[in-house]
């Protein structure tokens, strides 16, 4: 039985790497990472709202700051009460209060505590400017932080990586969908699995074996991602048992799905449709208040979540064990549904 299974994994990977499957992926993979490493910008909040309480005499700053503003994004304050409270109200905010000193101007950054250190630095480097090219070198702004929300438990992860997530969803669970129906479709026409059927060899066993090339290209694809992003100081155990069971599933719902099918013209709207279904979940990672009961039954909304833990763990570890659980039950569920509907469409055994 496991050396059947070994044989049809081993013939199976020789048709991934002969039908350029492998060479897919590997294009897909090298695309993410110029993506998300020279494309797609770190932070782009940067056109936020910004309050400022200027309690120097000329408000010379803050009059150069209007002027400059072109989008309506600058509000003065009068206090630091009412600059608190409009940033609690307003999360896409940040707050500058300039006050005069000794020797140089006293700058107070007011972060909301989601902003990336780089998006700080940005700001605080461009107002420094400001305030060099209005005053001279001898009245340059010395320049302090506060954080509003201190009980925010994790940094927001920048934006290109933060999409990390969604991009493994797109690969490493959906495309083994497409992929496993085009090698079924692929045997039905070379009337390999009228072969297949006089074999010894079992439904689970041919559905499997597809099932693990396909989870094993989607694991590559995952660490060349994260490697070339993130790099190391993740968990990488349970990042491969995550990407292998959101994986698995992929393959099989492709599997039972292209039954009801004759090739893969028939196929590829239904295909898309279902991957569009799997893939509402991203708008709940995008915008968590968007999260209807419904779609959490989806495969991919646990996956996702998960995924968002183990690159950015939020100290929420429960987050990752239960969707493991989850994604095994819904293998659990499909596997045997898949067979029999093999079993049923095309007579095996």
């Amino acid at each position: 039985m496991l050396r059947r299974l070994g044989h049809l994994i081993v013939k199976d990977g020789r048709v991934a790497v002969r039908n350029h499957y492998v060479t897919v992926v590997v294009i897909l993979a090298a695309f993410y990472i110029v993506f998300t490493n020279f494309i797609v910008p770190d932070d782009i909040s940067l056109n936020h709202r910004t309050y400022i309480l200027d309690t120097t005499p000329q408000k010379i700053l803050l009059r150069k700051a209007l002027q400059e503003d072109q989008e309506g994004r600058v509000h003065p304050v009068s206090s630091r009460d009412e600059l608190r409270k409009r940033m609690l109200g307003d999360r896409n905010s940040i707050g500058l209060v300039i006050e005069p000193g000794p020797e140089h101007l006293q700058i107070i950054f007011v972060f909301q505590g989601f902003e990336s250190q780089r998006a700080r630095n940005l700001l605080a480097a461009a107002v420094d400017d400001m305030a060099i090219d209005l005053f001279g070198w001898e009245r340059a702004a010395e320049i302090t932080t506060i954080t509003l929300r201190e009980s925010v438990s994790a940094p927001k992860p920048p934006f290109n990586l933060a999409l990390l997530p969604v991009l493994l969803l797109s690969e490493a669970a959906l495309t083994g969908l497409f992929f496993i129906a085009a090698m079924i479709f692929m045997e039905k026409e070379d009337r390999t699995l009228q072969a297949y059927a006089v074999t010894p060899g079992g439904i689970w066993e041919y559905l499997l074996a597809k099932t693990i090339v396909l989870a094993a290209l989607a694991v590559g694809f995952t660490l060349a991602l994260i490697l070339s992003t993130i790099g190391t100081g993740i968990n990488f155990l349970q990042l491969v048992v995550v990407t292998l069971l959101g994986s698995a599933f992929a393959s099989l719902l492709g599997a039972l799905l292209a039954n009801y099918f004759n090739n893969l013209t028939e196929f590829i709207f239904p295909m898309l449709g279902g991957i569009a279904l799997l893939s509402l979940p991203a708008i709940s990672y995008f915008w968590p208040s968007f999260s209807p009961g419904w779609m959490t039954w989806l495969p991919t909304y646990p996956l996702i979540f998960a995924l968002r833990e183990i690159l950015f763990s939020a100290g929420s570890p429960e987050i990752v064990r239960q969707a493991i659980w989850q994604l095994l039950v819904y293998n659990v569920v499909i596997l045997p549904v898949a067979v029999a509907a093999f079993r049923r469409r095309l007579a095996f055994v």
